[in-house]
């Protein structure tokens, strides 16, 4: 009685890596969880990987496969989200894939990343035994400097939801050497409602579909809400700063208002390379001021031209 959090100490040992962690554990309507390591490595490390989370993503509005589920969408979370050192925020939409797919975003002194479910509305899963809909977001926030590295993410092939098939961690760029330590310090919060993340506009739901007979070209569709767009009159200059890879083509691309959820839509079609997929990168802007974070996925040709 009275005591409001819990301190667990634990010891890492194997042939590679030594070292001790203190958790600091601290529940509520966030439950919060401080993480203090410090590692020494025995032998050479080709990869260190730091803050591990994992998850599930089966499939959701356009991506992934159904296989006959009757459930709208089955997931735990939806997105993984970064926030760089220089202030830019990334959304990432998860994806089921259909091979083993490995992707790295470079960060500098990262001040946050994590995996986050953003539609909480239960007609989205219509799950009433797993109630996908109050499955918390986490989000990793560095309390000491992590200088420079990747998230990388890891999204392998599942066809059931019992299966996690979702990982991401840190890499920082240099690992330590052997005998050499590392000092590691962050914070996890398991949120319900991560209003404040991101701060600004950010992308709040991403749908995928085909575009029959032409070529394998993808139909894109993002809602963006939050900061001040809800408040921009539906008149703005709205524009949307498209990036894609080489041997992509972007077709369509156009940014409309949406009066009912008072929020901005982007719609695109692209046709990505033939023979691999293609990194594509947007945020609004209005008369070169930027209005939104950055939404960026790995896009696949449709296999159905």
């Amino acid at each position: 009685p009275g005591v409001h959090h819990l301190t667990i100490y634990a010891l890492l040992n194997s042939p590679l890596i030594t070292g001790a962690y203190r958790f600091e554990v601290t529940p509520g309507k966030s439950t919060q969880i401080r993480v203090h390591a410090v590692l020494y490595p025995r032998k050479k490390i080709r990869q260190l990987e730091i803050a591990p989370l994992s998850s599930m993503f089966w499939h959701g509005r356009g991506r992934g496969i159904r296989a006959g589920d009757w459930h709208p969408q089955q997931h735990d979370s939806s997105d993984l989200i970064m926030a760089n050192g220089d202030g830019e925020w990334i959304t990432r939409p998860l994806n089921n894939p259909l091979y083993t797919q490995v992707t790295r975003y470079t960060l500098a002194h990262p001040r946050g990343f994590g995996l986050f479910q953003q539609d909480r509305r239960f007609t989205s899963y219509e799950g009433i035994y797993t109630q996908y809909q109050k499955r918390p977001s986490v989000w990793i926030q560095p309390l000491n400097n992590w200088g420079k590295g990747q998230v990388e993410l890891v999204e392998l092939p599942t066809n059931n939801r019992n299966l996690d098939n979702i990982v991401t961690f840190w890499v920082p760029r240099h690992p330590p050497q052997p005998g050499q330590a590392l000092s590691v310090s962050y914070r996890l919060d398991f949120l319900r409602d991560a209003a404040d993340l991101p701060p600004g506009g950010h992308p709040v739901a991403t749908y995928f579909g085909t575009v029959p007979h032409s070529g394998g070209s993808r139909r894109i569709v993002v809602d963006f809400a939050g900061g001040g767009l809800g408040r921009l009159p539906a008149n703005t200059p709205v524009q949307a700063h498209v990036s894609v890879g080489a041997g992509t083509r972007l077709i369509h691309s156009a940014v409309r208002f949406d009066p009912t959820n008072h929020q901005w839509q982007w719609r695109a079609q692209i046709l990505p390379p033939a023979n691999h997929p293609t990194n594509v990168r947007v945020f609004l802007e209005s008369r070169d001021h930027t209005l939104s974070d950055t939404w960026t996925y790995l896009l696949q040709r449709s296999k159905k031209s």
